[in-house]
């Protein structure tokens, strides 16, 4: 049997630490490993040049700093581009890349495919194959980093504190990926485990240096899990809520029956009580005829009432074989300017990569169909 390397792009600093350990070093080596991976962004050991020639070689002999493959890439007229990435067991997911002239904004998937079954949403069409591990949702990050010349650079706009991909700011971008959202492909919080190791690899300050805040979570609502992030690592939240009521919500999000309205706005109102947030982001995808009448807008204005939120308001994308259409623009204008008058905070989410179906909603790799896994 071919001996296969083992990869420590995306690993903890523990996991490496744990590595070191192994090889007879001490820990103040895995201390400059890390700094090599994470900082100088380097794909050898051999690049690891403040090592010793004998623990370079032993290093390069037992592991690897493999990135995934990519598969296509594919560039929006608006400057948004999607990565098709092949991970080590041939499975597929997509990544997207969101730059504005204030903000570049790394969109990561969690899993490969997606069991919400979310009516509106391409990924959902695509089942469930397995979830993602931390190194390869920290991975992603990597590649992107490594494609835009990004090691080496410092975050700035600490002072930021939502994950508006579109740009609000005219100060320059001094790091290319300044934010990162779990909003690709997969509900990030059925990957619990994995999802918040990644974001700690990707918050470690000797490392990446990603702030807490400039990173975002998007759930459909998954309650439990919900309640559990803000006490683990409390980043940005964002709740994909897309009705206002019950009835429509099971309609089209089936994890309303088990995580009913009533209760996700509950533990929206904890999670910000007990984060730095200041205030937690509703998604609603504006879909004709299915979520955009006066009584939707009112219902939507009563849920805001009762937690410190933002509502970012999204068209919906179409893809082939789907039934719905966007609401109009001047509909979705009609329902941030309502938002606003009453006092909430409401933005239009532009656009972005729908040309190259990379826009929310859209993200659905050419994996073969396999059967449903999920292991609780």
């Amino acid at each position: 049997m071919e001996f296969m390397k083992k990869n420590l792009l995306g690993k903890s600093f523990e996991e490496i630490l744990s590595e070191v350990a192994l090889l007879g070093e001490k820990p103040f080596r895995a201390k400059q490993i890390w700094h090599f991976i994470y900082v100088k962004g380097v794909k050898s050991f051999l690049e690891m040049t403040s090592l010793s020639n004998e623990l370079r070689n032993k290093l390069e002999e037992s592991y690897t700093l493999q990135r995934p493959k990519i598969i296509t890439e594919q560039k929006s007229s608006d400057g948004t581009i999607k990565y098709l990435l092949q991970l080590h067991d041939g499975k597929e997911i997509e990544t997207v890349y969101i730059p504005s002239i204030s903000r570049g904004t790394l969109c990561i998937s969690s899993q490969v495919g997606c069991n919400m079954g979310c009516t509106f949403c391409h990924t959902g069409t695509q089942k469930m194959v397995r979830n993602l591990l931390a190194e390869e949702i920290v991975a992603q990050v990597m590649l992107v980093k490594d494609i835009l010349n990004d090691f080496g650079t410092n975050n700035n706009h600490e002072e930021d504190d939502d994950d508006e991909i579109e740009e609000d700011s005219s100060t320059p971008l001094k790091r290319a990926i300044s934010n990162v959202v779990y909003m690709g492909m997969g509900e990030p919080l059925q990957n619990y485990k994995e999802v918040v190791k990644s974001i700690k690899t990707l918050n470690h300050q000797e490392g990446l240096a990603i702030s807490r805040r400039k990173i975002t979570v998007s759930t459909c609502g998954i309650i439990p899990k919900i309640e559990q992030l803000y006490k683990d690592i409390p980043v940005n939240l964002s709740i994909s809520i897309h009705a206002p009521n019950n009835t429509l919500r099971t309609s089209i999000m089936p994890i309303n029956k088990q995580y009913p309205l009533e209760d996700l706005i509950k533990v929206a109102q904890d999670y910000y009580n007990n984060s730095n947030a200041k205030r937690i982001t509703f998604v609603y995808l504006m879909i004709k005829g299915v979520n955009d009448s006066d009584q939707h807008l009112k219902e939507l204005a009563k849920i805001g009432k009762q937690v410190p939120s933002k509502f970012n308001l999204i068209p919906f994308h179409a893809w082939d074989g789907c039934d719905y259409e966007s609401s109009t623009p001047e509909r979705i204008q009609y329902f941030s300017d309502y938002l606003h008058n009453i006092g909430f905070t409401s933005t239009t989410r532009k656009t972005r990569g729908e040309d190259i179906l990379a826009a929310c909603g859209q993200l659905k790799s050419k994996t073969i169909r396999e059967k449903k896994f999920w292991e609780k």
